[in-house]
C-alpha cells in the first residue's frame, strides 16, 4: 500500500522485495529520501512503541497559539455562550486562518475538538467580536491540553469494525448535526461531524440519514484495506430504535415517506449484508462528543473512552530527561487525562 501527498509518502508492505523495488524505480527520475522508520507525515509527528503509534502536532498547536495570543487555560472546548451570525461584517483573514489550522488539527489528531471547530466555522464569513472570544476559548483549551496524543494501537480481540453513529439538533438552525466515528482493532481510525445537507422533521429521520452517511464512509474504508486485512461487514451502532425499524422496513411508509431517496441506500446495504445495525443504549453512546457541546466531566469521559490521550509514559520520559532528580515513579502514578493538572508543573 502506497500513500502519497505532495512531497510526503508512506509505503506499507510485508514483502522486502517489493519494498526494495519501490525504492529503486522512482529514484531513477526523482530525488527521494527514504526512511526505514516513519517519524513524521504532513506535519504530524509519529512515534512508535511496540505495536502502537502515537500521533501529535505540536508545531501546528504552537503556531495556532502564537497567532491568537492564547494565554489562558480552559477545561472544555466551548464556553456556555450562544454563537450567532451577524449579517454585515468584514471577513477576518485571521479568523479564517485559525479555523483552517484547527480543522486540520481536529481531522488529524484531536477528534475531541471536531464539533467545536465545525460550530465556529458556521460563522466564518461573518466573524464578530463575540465569535473571536469563543475561538480564543477553544485555542486556550487546545493549549491547555497540548500534551494529549492520539494513540493508534492494535487489539486483536476486537477485529470487527464498529461504527458509532449519532445525530442531534444543535439548537441553531433547522438542520441536525450528524456524526460517526469508526473503531477498528480497538482503535479509532476515522471520525466525522457535519451538519446534515437536508432538513429532517423527526429525530429518527435524522438518525436514519446519519446511518447512510456512516455506512458509506465505513464501506469506503473497507474497500481500502480489504487487500491487507480480511474485514467482516461493519457494525453500525445507534441508540434510536425507530430509525433501525425504518431500515428493516417495518415502519418505512409511516416515518420515512418524507426522507429523500438517496438516503435509502442503507436499506440495500443491510439487505445485501454489507453492513449490520445494532441498537446501543443512550448511556453507551460515545458519538455525543461530535454532535453537541459537552462539559468538562463528559469531555474527559469520552476522551478516555476513545483512548485518545496516552501521555503518561512520554511525560515521564520528558520530565525525567529535563529534571534527572525528579522521581519517575511519582509521575507514572498519574493518569493520562490528568497530565495538564500535574501538581508540580508550574514549579519547573
Amino acid at each position: 500500500m502506497l500513500w502519497i501527498h505532495v512531497d510526503d509518502g508512506v509505503l506499507v508492505t510485508s514483502n522486502d522485495n517489493i519494498r526494495e523495488k519501490m525504492k529503486l524505480n522512482p529514484t531513477e527520475k526523482l530525488k527521494l529520501r527514504w526512511d526505514d522508520d516513519i517519524n513524521s507525515i504532513v506535519g504530524i509527528e509519529i512515534k512508535q512503541k511496540g505495536n502502537s503509534f502515537y500521533l501529535k502536532q505540536p508545531r501546528l498547536i504552537k503556531k495556532l497559539v502564537e497567532a491568537t495570543d492564547s494565554q489562558l487555560t480552559a477545561n472544555q472546548p466551548l464556553p456556555e455562550i450562544k454563537l450567532e451570525s451577524s449579517p454585515a461584517s468584514q471577513i477576518d483573514c485571521h479568523y479564517l486562518s485559525a479555523i483552517g489550522m484547527m480543522l486540520y488539527l481536529a481531522q488529524a489528531t484531536r477528534p475531541n475538538i471536531m464539533y467545536a471547530v465545525n460550530y465556529l466555522a458556521r460563522v466564518v464569513m461573518n466573524a464578530q467580536h463575540d465569535d473571536w472570544k469563543v475561538l480564543k476559548h477553544l485555542v486556550d483549551y487546545i493549549n491547555t491540553t497540548k500534551h494529549q496524543i492520539l494513540k493508534i494501537g492494535v487489539d486483536n480481540t476486537r477485529r470487527d469494525m464498529e461504527v458509532y453513529v449519532n445525530a442531534n439538533w444543535g439548537g441553531a438552525g433547522s438542520r441536525f448535526q450528524h456524526s460517526f466515528y469508526i473503531i477498528l482493532f480497538g482503535t479509532m481510525v476515522a471520525w466525522s461531524s457535519k451538519k446534515q445537507s437536508c432538513i429532517a422533521s423527526l429525530t429518527c429521520q435524522a438518525k436514519y440519514m446519519a446511518l447512510s452517511f456512516a455506512a458509506k464512509e465505513a464501506l469506503w474504508l473497507v474497500s481500502n484495506i480489504e487487500d491487507v486485512i480480511r474485514q467482516q461487514c461493519p457494525v453500525l451502532l445507534l441508540d434510536n430504535k425507530a430509525a433501525i425499524q425504518i431500515v428493516n422496513n417495518s415502519s418505512r411508509k409511516k416515518k420515512s415517506k418524507h426522507i429523500q431517496r438517496e438516503f435509502h441506500i442503507i436499506n440495500e446495504l443491510v439487505v445485501s449484508k454489507k453492513v449490520t445495525i445494532n441498537w446501543i443504549a443512550t448511556t453507551g453512546k460515545m458519538a455525543d462528543i461530535f454532535t453537541k457541546a459537552q462539559g468538562k466531566i463528559k469531555t474527559n469521559h469520552f476522551r478516555r473512552c476513545m483512548e485518545e490521550s496516552s501521555v503518561e509514559v512520554e511525560l515521564a520520559e520528558e520530565l525525567s530527561n529535563k529534571h534527572p532528580k525528579f522521581p519517575v515513579r511519582l509521575i507514572k502514578t498519574y493518569k493520562a487525562g490528568d497530565a495538564e493538572n500535574f501538581p508540580l508543573r508550574n514549579k519547573f
